[in-house]
């Protein structure tokens, strides 16, 4: 795994249940300790547009490969230059603890 293919820097991020003034549950999004800045690299797979709503909205899929981090799944979603990526799988190759291979989209909401 060459260092140089890691060129993007990522924040991890994770839904966290926080209280309104009033008490009720509000669900926010926190980065996750010592995930702000994870160095990887995005490639842009396919894009294609779906029709959700009466409204054409765009989504691309993106491989996101970054060295292994341990607590990454698929619940989390990742921040990359104010565009949200939701994670659809994360992959550890031969279960090796190396890298992480995270198959994700972004365009149709905000994780």
């Amino acid at each position: 795994m060459m260092a140089g293919k890691f060129r993007h820097r990522v924040a991890i991020q994770q839904k966290t249940i926080a209280t309104d003034g009033s008490g009720g549950p509000v669900e926010t999004w926190a980065d996750i300790t010592g995930m702000s800045s994870v160095p990887a690299s995005i490639e842009p797979l396919q894009g294609h547009e779906l029709l959700k709503a009466q409204t054409i909205n765009a989504e691309t899929t993106t491989k996101i490969t970054m060295r292994y981090q341990a607590g990454v799944i698929a619940a989390n979603r990742i921040i990359f230059e104010g565009t949200f990526y939701n994670l659809q799988s994360v992959i550890d190759p031969e279960k090796k603890h190396r890298e992480l291979i995270i198959m994700a989209s972004e365009g149709l909401n905000e994780g």
